[in-house]
C-alpha cells in the first residue's frame, strides 16, 4: 500500500512521533482545580489561583442553584396557586381535578426583553463563600445519593413514556397508581370511586380507567415482543419485553423515542378502554408533529391548542402523582419549536453517539480526559492525512453497510442503474407466465415505449368500435408485447433511424434465464426476500408502492379516472432480467432488476422495477 521506503509506525509513541514532525499537537492549558480560571495568556506565569486562593473550595453548580433550590422547598412546603391556560368545561370541572374550580386568568407569557430586565440584577462571581449549615446538609444527601444523579438529566427525556409504560403494567416500585398515590385522593376527596377500600387487615384498590387485566398486560407485552424493524432504524425493541412477567427494562434513549412515535398507538387499542387511548394517540401523533419535517411555525402555535387540551384530559384520567415537572414541560414544547424550528435539529441523539465515541479514546482510567484529547487529536490528524489518499480506501472512504454507489448508465431509462444486489446470484429459468408478467410491466413502464403504447390503442379504438374503453384496453394489454416485437422488427428491416439498439432490445424480450438474488439496496434501504428475512431480528422485506392506476365506475364507463393506488406486499424473489439481443454474447446486454412482490391486498404476485 505504501511507496517503497516508507513503513507503518510499530508503537503508538512512534505514530505520535510523526504526528509532532507534522505540526499537528495540541497545546496544555492549566486550570484551577476549582474551575475558576485557565492559566493561560497573560496569567500563564501564575502558581495560585487569582480568584478563590489555594484552599477555597470550588465553582460548581450548586452556586447557581441556589435561588431554585429555595423555590422547590416553597412549592414543596408552602405551595403555590396555578391557573390553568384552557377553557372552560375543565376550570368548572373542579371533581375531575383538585377538587376546586379555576377563576383566575391565565399568565401572560414574559417577553425577551422582561426575561432581561428579571435577570438584569443577578450576578455571578467565581468561586464561593463557605456553605452554611443547611446548605452542608443539603450537599451532604446529596453526595449519598450521587450515584444516582449521573443520569438523571438523560432520563429527563424519557420520563414520559417510562410513566405510562409503568403505571398501565402496574410495576412495582415504578407506577404512579400505587397505595399512596390512592390515599392522595382520599385526603384530597376527588375521585371517590379510586380511593382504597380497607377490609380489616388488608387494602383493595379499585380498578382505574387505565388498570389493565392480567390478560390484557400479555397482549400489551406481547404485541411490543413481536415487533421488527427495518435495518437501520431502532435497536432490537423486543428484547426489552418479558411477556411471562409482564415487565419492559432495558431501554436506551430511541427505544423510548421509537414506542412514544410509533408502537404505542398498535399496543393499547385493544387493551384500553376507548375515552383513554383516543388521548394517547393524540398524545403520540403530538409527538410525531413535533418531530415532523415539514411543519411551519403556524402549525407549532397551532399544536399549543391541542397540547393544552390533551393534559387537561391526561389530568382528568390519571392519578394526580403521575404529573410533576417533566410532564408540564410538554406544554412548552410546541412554543419552543415554533421558535426554534423542528425538533429533530436539535435532539442530542447525535450528541450521545458521539460521546460514545469519545469514550472510547480513553486508555488511562486516571486521566481520562488526557486519554481523549490524544485520541481525538490523532483521530483528526489521520482523517487530515488521509484526503491525500485518494487512490486507497480508507475508513471514512468506505461506502457505508446500506450505501448505493451506482452509477446511471446510458440508454432507456428502464436500463439505468438503479440499485446494487448484495451475495451470490443464482441461475434459475422463468416459466412462461412469470416471464410475460416480467416482460410486460417493464413494457408498461417505461417512458420511451409510450407512443407505441398510445399507438396501438388508436388502432384498436377504430377496429372496435362498439367496445368500451376498458375492454379496448384489456385487449391492448394482452396483445401488446407480440404486436410491439413485430412492429418493432418490421420497422428496423425497413431501415428505420428511429429504432435503436436498446429498443430492439426491449421489444424482443429478456432472456428465460435470469439471476436470482436474495439482498439487495436501493436509495439506502436494504431489502430482504421473505424467507431470509423470516430468520433475521429485523424486517426488511416489507415494501409499499404508489402506481398510476385507471379508476372505472362501471363496466359500461369510457371516461376513467387516473389516481395513485397503494400497494402493500412483500418481496418474495429479486431477479435481475438480461436483454441480450440473438447473437450477442452472453453478458453484453442490458439489464434491469426487478422485485416479485407478493401483494397482501390483491392475492397475487406483482413485478416491480427497482426505481429511485
Amino acid at each position: 500500500m505504501l511507496h517503497e521506503g516508507n513503513y507503518l509506525p510499530r508503537s503508538t509513541s512512534q505514530a505520535k512521533k510523526i504526528i509532532d514532525d507534522l505540526g499537528l499537537t495540541y497545546e496544555k492549558i492549566d486550570a484551577c482545580p476549582n474551575d475558576c480560571m485557565l492559566f493561560w495568556k497573560e496569567t500563564a506565569n501564575l502558581t495560585v489561583c487569582s480568584t478563590c486562593g489555594p484552599n477555597a473550595p470550588g465553582n460548581d453548580i450548586d452556586v447557581y442553584l441556589k435561588p431554585l433550590m429555595d423555590e422547590l422547598k416553597e412549592l414543596w412546603e408552602v405551595g403555590a396557586n396555578t391557573y390553568d391556560v384552557f377553557s372552560n368545561q375543565f376550570r368548572n370541572d373542579g371533581p375531575s381535578f383538585d377538587g376546586k374550580c379555576e377563576r383566575g386568568r391565565a399568565p401572560k407569557m414574559l417577553t425577551r426583553t422582561q426575561c432581561i430586565a428579571q435577570m438584569s440584577n443577578l450576578t455571578f462571581t467565581f468561586g464561593k463563600s463557605p456553605p452554611s449549615e443547611s446548605e452542608t446538609d443539603d450537599i451532604t444527601r446529596k453526595k449519598k445519593r450521587k450515584r444516582n444523579t449521573s443520569a438523571a438529566s438523560k432520563e429527563q427525556r424519557n420520563e414520559r413514556i417510562r410513566k405510562i409504560l409503568y403505571t398501565l403494567l402496574g410495576t412495582s416500585k415504578r407506577t404512579k397508581d400505587g397505595l399512596e398515590a390512592r390515599a392522595d385522593l382520599e385526603l384530597l376527596n376527588i375521585r371517590k370511586g379510586l380511593h382504597p377500600i380497607r377490609v380489616g387487615a388488608r387494602t383493595y384498590l379499585p380498578p382505574a380507567i387505565f388498570s389493565m387485566t392480567n390478560e390484557e398486560k400479555t397482549l400489551f407485552c406481547r404485541v411490543l415482543s413481536k415487533v421488527r424493524f427495518h435495518d437501520g432504524y431502532s435497536s432490537n425493541v423486543a428484547r426489552s419485553v418479558d411477556v411471562k412477567d409482564q415487565k419492559i427494562h432495558g431501554l436506551k434513549s430511541h427505544d423510548h423515542h421509537v414506542i412514544m412515535h410509533q408502537l404505542l398507538p398498535l399496543a393499547i387499542r385493544r387493551v384500553l378502554p376507548r375515552p383513554l387511548t383516543l388521548v394517547l394517540l393524540e398524545l403520540s401523533a403530538i409527538f410525531r408533529r413535533l418531530c415532523g419535517k415539514k411543519e411551519s411555525e403556524a402549525s407549532f402555535k397551532h399544536l399549543e391548542y391541542r397540547i393544552a387540551l390533551i393534559v387537561c384530559y391526561l389530568e382528568k384520567m390519571l392519578p394526580p402523582s403521575f404529573f410533576d415537572i417533566k410532564v408540564h414541560l410538554l406544554v412548552h414544547l410546541a412554543h419552543k419549536a415554533a421558535i426554534a424550528g423542528p425538533v429533530q435539529y436539535r435532539w442530542m441523539y447525535p450528541i450521545e453517539r458521539y460521546l460514545q465515541t469519545l469514550k472510547r479514546y480513553v486508555r488511562n482510567k486516571n486521566y481520562p480526559e488526557g486519554s481523549i484529547c490524544i485520541g481525538y487529536l490523532a483521530d483528526e490528524a489521520l482523517a487530515f492525512c488521509s484526503m491525500y489518499l485518494s487512490d486507497i480506501e480508507t475508513r471514512r472512504t468506505r461506502r457505508g453497510h446500506n450505501a448505493d454507489v451506482s452509477t446511471p448508465r446510458e440508454g432507456l431509462s428502464i436500463f439505468a442503474y438503479s440499485g446494487r444486489c448484495v451475495g451470490k446470484a443464482t441461475q434459475v429459468d422463468l416459466e412462461r407466465s412469470a416471464w410475460e408478467q416480467c416482460r410486460k410491466y417493464i413494457l408498461f413502464n417505461c417512458s420511451e415505449v409510450s407512443p407505441f403504447l398510445e399507438k396501438r390503442m388508436a388502432e384498436l379504438r377504430k377496429i372496435y368500435r362498439r367496445k368500451t374503453v376498458r375492454e379496448v384496453e384489456n385487449l391492448r394489454n394482452k396483445e401488446f408485447p407480440t404486436w410491439f416485437q413485430n412492429h418493432v422488427n418490421d420497422l428496423h428491416a425497413k431501415g428505420d433511424s428511429s429504432v435503436t439498439k436498446d429498443i430492439r432490445r426491449l421489444a424482443n424480450g429478456p432472456n428465460m434465464t435470469v439471476k436470482q438474488y436474495k439482498t439487495c439496496i436501493v436509495n439506502g434501504c436494504r431489502f430482504r426476500i421473505k424467507s431470509v428475512d423470516d430468520n433475521h431480528k429485523n424486517q426488511n422485506c416489507g415494501v409499499s408502492i404508489s402506481a398510476q392506476t385507471l379508476s372505472y365506475s362501471s363496466v359500461r364507463d369510457n371516461n376513467p379516472i387516473t389516481g395513485n393506488v397503494d400497494y402493500y406486499g412483500v418481496l418474495k424473489n429479486i431477479y435481475e432480467c438480461d436483454y441480450g439481443l440473438p447473437g450477442e454474447p452472453e453478458g453484453h446486454g442490458k439489464w434491469c432488476y426487478l422485485i416479485v412482490i407478493g401483494s397482501a391486498i390483491l392475492g397475487r404476485s406483482l413485478i416491480i422495477m427497482v426505481s429511485p
